[in-house]
C-alpha cells in the first residue's frame, strides 16, 4: 500500500531538504513516496526528486494539464481532486478519463488517485455509468425489473418495484492475489470513468 508523506513548506529547497529527512525516517517502507502540492516551482522539485530516485505523489490537481505536467516532471502519481474540480465547474469524470487515456497512449509509469472515488463511483452508478479500476475490477448496475413477491412473514403479495442493483465484477489480477498467485499486472488506482460533454480546461 502505497504510503504518502507530505512536505510542509512552500520554498522549493526545504521541500527537498523534508523530503530526504522523510526517506531517512520512513525510507524502510517500500512504498513510500513524498506528497508535493502540484504549481510551476513545485515541478521541479518533482522533477529534482526522481532524480534522488524518491517517488513521488504530486497531489492538489484540479485541471487535465496539472496532471499531465506531473507526469511529464516524473511524478509516480497524480492526484486529481474530484470535488474540487467538480466545485469550479468542471466534469470531473471528462478530466479523469483524458488524463487516463493521454497517460496509457504515452505508455507513463504514473498512475492516477482519485480523491473522493467511493462518491464518484456512488454518483456514476446511480447516471448508469460502469466504472473500471484496472488490476481490481469493474463496478456496474443491472437493472431489476418490477415483479410481485411475497412477504416471508405473513405470505401476502407484494409488488415489488423495478430498481437498480449494484454489481462487482472482480479482475482476473485480483482473483489471482487473493488466491496467493502471482498477478500478470499489478493494480493501480486509475479509474477509467466514462467520458462526458465538455471539454478540458487548466
Amino acid at each position: 500500500i502505497p504510503l504518502s508523506v507530505e512536505v510542509f513548506t512552500t520554498d522549493p529547497d526545504e521541500m527537498l531538504r523534508q523530503a530526504e529527512e522523510f526517506v531517512s525516517s520512513f525510507g524502510h517502507y517500500p512504498h513510500l513516496n513524498v506528497k508535493v502540492p502540484v504549481g510551476w516551482d513545485e515541478l521541479y522539485v518533482i522533477a529534482e526528486l526522481r532524480r534522488r530516485g524518491i517517488e513521488v505523489n504530486c497531489t492538489c490537481c484540479m485541471s487535465y494539464n496539472q496532471a499531465i505536467m506531473a507526469a511529464r516532471a516524473g511524478a509516480n502519481y497524480v492526484s486529481l481532486f474530484w470535488g474540487r474540480i467538480r466545485d469550479i465547474g468542471y466534469d470531473a469524470g471528462s478530466v479523469v478519463r483524458a488524463v487516463h487515456e493521454t497517460l496509457r497512449e504515452w505508455d507513463s509509469p504514473s498512475e492516477i488517485i482519485v480523491e473522493s472515488v467511493f462518491e464518484s463511483i456512488v454518483k456514476s452508478l446511480r447516471a448508469g455509468d460502469k466504472i473500471e479500476i484496472r488490476g481490481f475490477g469493474s463496478f456496474r448496475t443491472r437493472q431489476r425489473k418490477a415483479r410481485t413477491g411475497r412477504n416471508p412473514k405473513t405470505g401476502v403479495r407484494v409488488d415489488v418495484p423495478a430498481k437498480k442493483i449494484p454489481f462487482f465484477k472482480p479482475s482476473k489480477e485480483l482473483k489471482d492475489i487473493v488466491n496467493g498467485l502471482q498477478a500478470s499486472e499489478p493494480p493501480t488506482a486509475s479509474p477509467s470513468v466514462p467520458p462526458a460533454p465538455g471539454g478540458i480546461s487548466a
